[in-house]
């Protein structure tokens, strides 16, 4: 309870000061008072076009048909040439040009795919294995789960069918018993005939 207040409150506050309206009142301010948000939107922008200009770079590497020209429709030879031309200089200059002059500005210039491929720091086989054994004991419990639910729906079905069924033993039992009675009474009110007719 006493934690709780202050929390909500920090919350509210947090929330006034990064509220919806700040975007709409930093375009109204200059841009020499907006520097903080002008620069991480530089730097999200940045790492978009390096992230763009890497993925393209792959692409005439990776891709059959890089440029849509006539001339190379008509002289296939022609296009081969310049396919074969445009990936050396991808491959051997400008991808190597560009991981050097990365690594010579300690990231800053990387493509984001490469720094994550050195940077990021991958899980170790004992997280993956603790996260496999712990995704094997989730299945486990959900599997004993559900025989346990299984098996409690068998036994409930089971106790439904035997008790329609003494349900229907006990139907058949009165609808025999009516039947009896019924006979006695035709073979009561036939006697009955009988000796009214005879009289």
């Amino acid at each position: 309870v006493f934690w709780a207040d202050r929390l909500d409150f920090v919350a509210e506050m947090d929330e006034l000061i990064d509220g919806p309206w700040k975007k709409k009142l930093t375009k109204l301010l200059p841009r020499r008072f907006k520097p903080d948000l002008q620069k991480n939107e530089d730097t999200h922008r940045s790492r978009d076009i390096f992230e763009n200009a890497w993925r393209k770079m792959m692409s005439f590497l990776t891709q059959d048909d890089l440029f849509e020209i006539e001339s190379f429709r008509i002289r296939p030879l022609l296009y081969f040439g310049f396919k074969i031309m445009v990936r050396f200089a991808v491959a051997f200059m400008m991808v190597p040009l560009w991981l050097v002059i990365g690594f010579a500005t300690f990231g800053l210039l990387l493509p984001p795919q490469v720094r994550g491929f050195f940077l990021v720091q991958k899980p170790s086989t004992l997280e993956q294995t603790n996260k496999v054994v712990q995704q094997i004991s989730d299945l486990r419990q959900e599997v004993k789960t559900l025989r346990d639910d299984v098996t409690h729906k068998i036994k409930h079905e089971k106790w439904e069918i035997e008790h329609k069924k003494v349900e229907a033993d006990k139907a058949q039992q009165e609808l025999l018993a009516d039947v009896l009675q019924m006979k006695e009474i035709m073979i009561t009110l036939l006697n009955k005939k009988k000796n009214e007719l005879q009289r």
